[in-house]
């Protein structure tokens, strides 16, 4: 009768926590990006030399007219080193195992220094990251980026509510004793 009364509860909890539960996650852009000499050589560009890893947090959003494109709201990583930190703003394009800066600027600090990345249209596949101050300096960069998996909020929520049937049917019945 117990373990009734108790499943009874916690399945009320999950139905709560399912119908109030958030309807879009935030998804988590791994990228890295390095000089790309072969591309500063033949453009004769003198690059900055560019070593930057940054994991972009991403909501999916509708923007009009580029269709569904990955909105950041925040930016951790590491730019020649040095920690690099960004807010929101921006986006990223969901291209074919990329997710590319199109059509956008994305803005960051880097050891003390502003810096922004943009999309090279004319060059397929590289991406610009720059010191935001005119002629100071910039780099054609390769562009690998991948989507981190992470589960959704309600795989978390069944997660818990098993482990919790679970202790109650080990514990509370005295099946195990400790």
């Amino acid at each position: 009768m117990k373990i009734r009364f108790h499943g009874s509860i916690v399945i009320g909890i999950f139905v709560f926590l399912l119908a109030v539960r958030p309807t879009a996650k935030a998804d988590i852009v791994h990228v890295v990006a390095n000089t790309n000499s072969a591309l500063c050589t033949l453009t004769e560009s003198s690059c900055l030399p560019i070593s930057f890893t940054a994991n972009f947090t991403t909501v999916q959003t509708l923007n009009i007219p580029y269709g569904y494109v990955d909105s950041i709201i925040s930016m951790t990583g590491t730019l020649n080193g040095f920690s690099a930190v960004g807010g929101s703003g921006g986006w990223l394009f969901p291209a074919i195992n990329n997710y590319r800066p199109y059509f956008t600027q994305i803005n960051f600090m880097a050891d003390g220094e502003h810096w922004q990345i943009g999309y090279d249209d004319l060059i397929v596949g590289s991406a610009i990251i720059s010191l935001q101050t005119p002629g100071t300096g910039f780099s054609y960069t390769t562009w690998d980026a991948a989507l981190v998996p992470t589960p959704e909020p309600s795989s978390l929520v069944l997660l818990g509510t098993g482990l919790f049937l679970v202790y109650l049917a080990v514990f509370k019945n005295k099946l195990f004793s400790l």
